[in-house]
């Protein structure tokens, strides 16, 4: 464990909150290691009181990492499929929002927010994360990481982890 933070690194403290874990993780199978998933675990983790489970902070810090964390890992291919994915995605959660049969919590959460306040926090979202993107996709180059090996990486645990636009709805 201590060869792989000297090796992948640190937490990115620039990421501030959401899918940091994510990305050190990501690093560390492109530097060689293997992140293994265990179902004994438990990990306690209490939402920030000032952001909470659907708020738009969270929708922002949660979409601008996302697009740090793939532009740093993705091959330029998956990258551009990306795009397309995460589009499936905002349809699957607009449906969600419109849909007038489900009374969960999290659907009554979410409506609770604006559609005008959701497109401006995504907006400025991709603003900010394409703004520092490159920054981050230079920090894997300078890794010296052959492309060969951040491609196989990247296939390898998106066969592993087979995810639908359908499933990530709830997160």
């Amino acid at each position: 464990r201590g060869q792989a933070i000297e090796q992948a690194g640190l937490l990115d403290e620039e990421f501030f909150m959401y899918l940091e874990d994510v990305e050190f993780n990501w690093r560390a199978r492109l530097a060689g290691f293997t992140c293994r998933f265990v179902p004994e675990a438990v990990a306690f983790h209490e939402h920030a009181p000032g952001l909470g489970r659907y708020t738009l902070p969270k929708l922002y810090y949660s979409e601008r990492n996302r697009i740090w964390m793939a532009t740093a890992v993705l091959p330029l291919p998956c990258l551009v499929l990306s795009l397309g994915w995460t589009l499936a995605r905002y349809l699957v959660v607009a449906s969600l929002l419109l849909g007038r049969r489900d009374r969960s919590p999290k659907r009554e959460a979410a409506a609770r927010l604006s559609w005008r306040g959701l497109a401006t926090t995504l907006l400025r979202a991709w603003r900010d994360g394409l703004r520092r993107a490159p920054r981050f996709r230079a920090r894997v180059r300078n890794a010296q990481i052959p492309a060969a090996v951040r491609r196989e990486t990247v296939r390898t645990v998106l066969r592993q982890f087979r995810l639908k636009a359908r499933t990530m709805r709830a997160h």
